[in-house]
């Protein structure tokens, strides 16, 4: 997609409707550094960003990008006398100015470097890229990414891409939404830490008689529709993926490559864990093997360039209408170090969600995964009892 396209467009949309719109917020927990040094250090690194990616010194209005004279870096990044939480609370329910490019990098306590962006700047991996730019050693650990070559028969894809299109149009009704769309105050909690190699001994209990591989991703996304059944009562979880449409990890002239997904999962809560695994599997093979995302993708941005403001409100409605989105991003290393040597020990990742009720953001680094939820508080009213939700949700795949 073209770098004023479709996408980025969307987001501006997002943003001319509550002045919020979506942010990518980036963390890197690190060992203790002197603020001060850590600023400069910064500095520097964001200079040459600036230079690498030009957009970043702009500010995008009126569906242009429109560059903004003397940036003035002291005024983008801040070392503040905050915690992560309290700084979390603040930007997914508070704009950025509007005077100045959206984006700001902070330095809060307990040596927490957050990186804050409006998501028109760019997607998951152009954030990861620029994180990168920061390392002293940008390798990428020689961590492969997780291919597995299907097996299906191309008449096992047209079946499976008529069946999960009655299922979709069986199964989903866009006119329920649980979330009032005057409400924009979200909340944000951690649900946890997952170890990638126990998820890898879970997923090696599980088998597909089709001959495809039950992925890290189809037993992340199992375990976040059960504990949404569980906590709504409801046998029917219907949910959108966003991920990176990009062809390669260098694949970056464009800002924003996003593909969209839409899954709605049939879950019996006395059922064993198998039953829902294999349903968002094979929505999961639907939109890998079959030319359904091409197909969407191209489908969004011809209606968006015939009708903007109803391809907009069509996106928006389905959102609302889900019972959460979820972005999963693999970040293919591990055990870096910024300036001085010091040690990075975790990366994790928030968004405000916009007009979802929930928005799942899953940060893997090294063998931790870290799932972050943001939520809207008439969506979830009693988070202590969602939290419970997940944990038996943890226990049952467990089972």
């Amino acid at each position: 997609m073209e770098n004023d396209g479709c996408e980025t467009s969307l987001y501006y949309d997002m943003y001319k409707e509550d002045n919020i719109g979506s942010k990518i917020i980036s963390t890197l927990k690190c060992d203790n550094f002197d603020n001060s040094k850590m600023i400069e250090f910064l500095k520097n690194k964001i200079r040459q960003s600036m230079q690498t990616h030009p957009h970043l010194n702009c500010r995008f209005v009126n569906y242009s990008w429109q560059k903004i004279k003397d940036v003035d870096l002291d005024m983008m990044i801040l070392s503040l006398d905050k915690t992560y939480d309290q700084i979390i609370e603040t930007e997914i329910n508070v704009p950025l100015p509007d005077t100045l490019p959206g984006w700001r990098v902070f330095l809060v306590k307990n040596n927490c470097i957050m990186f804050v962006c409006e998501h028109v700047y760019g997607d998951g991996a152009f954030i990861s890229n620029m994180i990168q730019e920061l390392f002293d050693d940008k390798s990428l650990n020689n961590i492969p990414p997780l291919r597995h070559k299907t097996k299906l028969s191309w008449l096992s894809k047209i079946i499976l891409f008529f069946k999960i299109l009655f299922l979709i149009f069986k199964r989903f009704n866009l006119s329920k939404s649980t979330v009032d769309v005057d409400d924009n105050k979200c909340k944000q909690i951690c649900l946890g830490q997952l170890s990638l190699s126990e998820l890898k001994n879970i997923r090696s209990r599980f088998s597909c008689s089709d001959g495809t591989h039950i992925s890290i991703n189809d037993i992340l996304h199992t375990i976040l529709v059960y504990s949404n059944a569980l906590y709504f009562k409801k046998d029917m979880i219907s949910s959108a993926a966003m991920f990176n449409m990009r062809s390669n990890d260098n694949d970056y002239a464009s800002k924003n490559k996003l593909g969209f997904i839409l899954l709605t999962n049939k879950v019996k809560t006395e059922g064993p864990p198998e039953d829902v695994l294999r349903d968002v599997h094979e929505f999961m093979q639907f939109y890998k093997e079959t030319p359904i995302t091409p197909i969407i993708s191209k489908c969004m941005n011809l209606l968006y360039a015939l009708n903007p403001i109803r391809t907009y409100n069509a996106l928006q409605g389905i959102n609302k209408s889900v019972d959460f989105i979820i972005s999963n991003f693999v970040l293919r290393y591990k055990d870096k170090s910024l300036n001085d040597g010091i040690k990075i020990n975790d990366i994790s990742a928030c968004s405000a969600s916009g007009t979802a009720g929930q928005s799942y953001t899953i940060v893997t680094y090294g063998d931790t995964l870290t799932i972050n939820l943001t939520y809207k508080r008439r969506k979830i009213n009693d988070i202590n009892k969602f939290v419970q939700c997940y944990n038996d949700s943890l226990l049952w795949i467990k089972s």
